[in-house]
Parts: structure tokens; C-alpha cells; sequence
């Protein structure tokens, strides 16, 4: 950056680095692949030049890019973290969410298995305000069923959400926050 200087009477033109701080990615998301294998992709963070992927403190990928392939199965509890690294060895670390994915897969696979015709989906949200947490949870059952209904077609479908209303954990923590965040689903 450039700075005018006035020293004994004269300006003079300084040029003083400057290091920004990587933003934190955003939008991480960790999906289960099979057994042996996620996905863990996130949106780009400015002035990043690198990420580091660490799986239960293990690091499993070091990229450019804003995906990797990690050789472990990553559940909603497996600690995982990405650093957006940046210059002068600043980084900012962020948490994804767990997409369970493979486990939709199942439930389809079962309800396909075994000839149900009929489920019902409710959306929940956490208590965070800031966005209509009622249109969020119905928006949340209903993509669950939009997923499920390419695998499983000819099922109807019966969604609802509930917003904050039915938690199953306190929302005065980050991890009770993100199990209220759910879709339960229903065979009838």
C-alpha cells in the first residue's frame, strides 16, 4: 500500500506491505462417499493461496482447490477441520457441516426394499434468528424429499416443517444448534 510521508518538509511516497487475513471457508460441507471415502467442498475464500484438510487431527489434504477427497468415512461427529492458509503464515480454520447423503441413499434403498408407498418428512430448525426459520424448515423437508424421490419413486410425500419449535438438544451451544438442524423422516 502506498502512504504519503511528510518528513522535514518534503512528501514522500512509502510503500508499506499489507497482509490480509485469510477469510474462513465458506459453506464446507463433509459427504460420505462409502466406507472408505468423503467429500469434504467448500466456496473459495479470498485471499487464501492454500487449504489444509485435517480429519480427527490427521492431516488429509493439501490443495488449491475447493474440494478434497479424504480416505476416511466421515460421520456427523468426526472432527474435521480446514485451514484457509494466506500470506505472512496467517490462517482462519473452520468446522463443515456432515451432509448425510449415504444414509438417504439407504433409507431409499429400505423403502424401496420393502414396498412403502407413503412417507412423511418434517423440517426443524435451530432458534438462530436472522432468517424465517419456518420457511427454512419446510425448505429443509422438502429437498430431503426431493432427494429421496429420485431414488425412490412413486412414494408420496407429506412435508412439514417446524422451525425451532421441537428441539432435541439446547441451542445455547454450537453442537445442540446444529442437531436441532434436521429432517426426521416417517413411513406410514
Amino acid at each position: 500500500m502506498a502512504v504519503n510521508v511528510k518528513q522535514d518538509g518534503q512528501t514522500k511516497e512509502v510503500i508499506i506491505p499489507v497482509t490480509v487475513l485469510p477469510e474462513a471457508p465458506k459453506i464446507p460441507v463433509a459427504v460420505p462417499k462409502s466406507l472408505t471415502e468423503s467429500v469434504i467442498s467448500w466456496k473459495l475464500s479470498p485471499n487464501a493461496t492454500s487449504y489444509d484438510v485435517k480429519v480427527k487431527g490427521a492431516l488429509v489434504c493439501q490443495t488449491t482447490a475447493s474440494s478434497c477427497t479424504a480416505p476416511v468415512a466421515i460421520g456427523p461427529k468426526t472432527p474435521v477441520e480446514i485451514t484457509a492458509n494466506g500470506g505472512d503464515n496467517l490462517k482462519s480454520v473452520i468446522t463443515p457441516t456432515y451432509q448425510p447423503v449415504n444414509e438417504l441413499n439407504k433409507i431409499a434403498k429400505y423403502i424401496v426394499e420393502e414396498g412403502f408407498l407413503r412417507l412423511v418428512v418434517h423440517g426443524y430448525t435451530d432458534s438462530r434468528g436472522g432468517v424465517d426459520n419456518q420457511a427454512l424448515s419446510i425448505a429443509r423437508a422438502q429437498s430431503t424429499a426431493d432427494y429421496l424421490a429420485k431414488l425412490a419413486p412413486g412414494i408420496d410425500f407429506v412435508v412439514s416443517g417446524f422451525g425451532p419449535s421441537k428441539p432435541i438438544a439446547s441451542n445455547k451451544t454450537d453442537a445442540g444448534m446444529a442437531a436441532n438442524r434436521r429432517a426426521e423422516l416417517s413411513l406410514w
